[in-house]
């Protein structure tokens, strides 16, 4: 009983994980911003958010767990921990979280909304 009472905190923590890691490298807590734009690729397969109606392009900082892939038709896809697909090269997003620093990348805290699909 007392192992699986010492087992539970660790299971909760894994599971929280890829959603808390951002938070903790953005300070301790999940900045309030919301990132609204699209995701661009560059020629190195890297994903940006371009911002609606304007040009601040930002690269990402990703929770942990989460990946950019090449997908199997050619465009770059992020993936969660379990490798589920939640967004492509072209979808337009929002991006909780905020700027790690004022020209670095902008920093995910939470789970993307995908206004796309």
């Amino acid at each position: 009983m007392r192992q699986e009472l010492a087992v539970a905190p660790l299971l909760l923590g894994l599971a929280a994980g890829p959603l808390l890691s951002a938070c903790m490298l953005l300070g301790g807590g999940c900045p309030a911003a919301l990132l609204p734009g699209t995701l661009v690729a560059n020629p190195a397969g890297e994903l940006f958010i371009k911002k609606d109606g304007s040009g601040f392009t930002r690269p990402i900082r990703w929770p942990a767990g989460y990946a950019v892939r090449e997908l199997g038709d050619g465009r770059r896809g992020v993936t969660d921990a379990i490798g589920g697909v939640k967004a492509v090269e072209g979808d337009r997003v929002q991006l909780p979280g905020g700027e790690i620093s004022s020209d670095g990348p902008w920093g995910v805290c939470g789970d993307m909304n995908n206004l796309r699909r």
